[in-house]
């Protein structure tokens, strides 16, 4: 049970410096882009460390994925609420979206035709990109086209987003996302956010009901462009609203709070009741069966059709993050800011540089051979691996690597 009187002690706390950064950057939310870039790297990089307690489902039914579209729609709602306010010029921010849209397409066309010709070349170890292995079963997936295809066959599926390694996929999905953002935006300027809402939301359900890949790309696999615009186009209007938003939320904030930490530790509970064998048994919960948790997972948390409480879930743990973030300022931004902060501002640049961290490590390392599950004598090594990454990562990001050929 919740004590009120606690958690408004905590909230008044006179030792904690709230965050009171005035430049129009909100590095709360670049913190909490890094947080989930971090997460994305633990993900694809398959080996079982410490981190995967904060990647693989343990903080509730959420992953980076979902971080990552949630994240990039709300800032693309404030930036371009300001853009406007300033300006009060749709097109240029049409413009800006469109020239975004472009410039990721032409990044993701890119890499699959560089990973295509080392294929071609027959680069060593080049698989752990261009397949996807589905540990549950043993199956291979081959992702670039075969070099005995037409050129013409494979030039067209190329353009047409049907070739991508796995691991950055949901780049396709953020293009076409993109290209819609202006008709989105507008309508927002004009005051129909209830129009967007509605339009969205009956898209989300058309698709839970009658599921299918309009785009025909690779990508929706994984993430189904009807359901993932549900998510992205909401924290779009979220991030328009942002400032209305907060003003609400903070006259009723303790009851807010409150909110938050009952539903965050419901989803906490029931994430570690899940029986994925990759973890340990000793810690998990077992308060429902496993044949009970995989109908509720599939039934309300599904990650591709984005079930309903994977959403909430998401929205009620970043919401709580941030208000800490608020709170607790101080010692969490000189504990992890100088790291998180910067690999959040270049979230993009980070997202496609991974591709090359995981190859160099599985070529040294060849951790892809076999599952990650826990391992008593490898977790430490294995977390090590992660730190390996997402400092190299941090290095690219403070050096700008190449920063002028790749989008950021």
């Amino acid at each position: 049970m919740i004590n009120a009187g606690l958690i408004m002690h905590i909230y008044r706390m006179d030792f904690i410096v709230k965050y009171t950064d005035s430049s129009q950057r909100d590095l709360r939310i670049d913190m909490m882009r890094g947080v989930v870039m971090f997460m994305l790297v633990v993900v694809h990089i398959e080996v079982f460390s410490i981190f995967n307690y904060l990647a693989w489902e343990r903080l509730g039914v959420i992953t980076s994925a979902e971080g990552f579209v949630i994240f990039s729609g709300l800032v693309l709602g404030i930036v371009h609420r300001r853009l406007q306010g300033n300006n009060n010029n749709i097109i240029e921010s049409t413009n800006k979206l469109f020239f975004r849209s472009i410039q990721i397409y032409k990044a993701n066309i890119a890499i699959v035709i560089i990973l295509y010709v080392l294929v071609y070349l027959s680069l060593p170890g080049i698989e752990v990109i261009t397949t996807f292995k589905k540990w549950s079963t043993g199956d291979i997936y081959k992702l670039m086209p075969s070099p005995e295809w037409s050129w013409n066959k494979i030039l067209i599926d190329v353009l047409m987003l049907k070739h991508s390694p796995h691991q950055i996929q949901i780049l396709g999905l953020y293009v076409l996302l993109l290209a819609f953002s202006p008709v989105v935006i507008y309508l927002l300027k004009k005051n129909h956010w209830g129009l967007v809402l509605t339009v969205i939301t009956v898209l989300y359900l058309y698709q839970t009901t009658y599921p299918s890949r309009p785009s025909k790309a690779q990508f929706e696999y994984a993430f189904p462009l009807l359901s993932w615009q549900f998510i992205f186009y909401s924290a779009l209007i979220a991030g328009y609203f942002f400032e209305e938003i907060k003003k609400i939320l903070i006259k009723k904030k303790y009851f807010v709070i409150s909110v938050l930490v009952i539903m965050n530790s419901y989803f906490v509970f029931f994430a570690w009741n899940s029986p994925n064998q990759a973890f340990p048994e000793w810690p998990n919960i077992n308060y429902y069966s496993s044949q009970e948790f995989y109908f509720l997972h599939n039934k309300w948390y599904g990650k591709s059709n984005l079930g309903v409480l994977r959403i909430i879930n998401n929205i009620v743990f970043w919401s709580f993050v941030y208000f800490l973030l608020t709170k607790f300022w101080k010692p969490i931004n000189k504990l992890i800011g100088w790291i998180f902060i910067p690999i959040g501002q270049y979230s993009l640049y980070v997202f496609i540089m991974h591709l090359p961290i995981i190859y160099v490590l599985d070529l040294v390392l060849e951790y892809s051979s076999s599952a990650p599950h826990f391992n008593g004598e490898t977790i430490i090594q294995n977390s090590a691996i992660h730190i390996i990454a997402i400092m190299s990562l941090w290095m690219m990001v403070k050096f700008k690597f190449l920063i002028k050929y790749i989008p950021n």
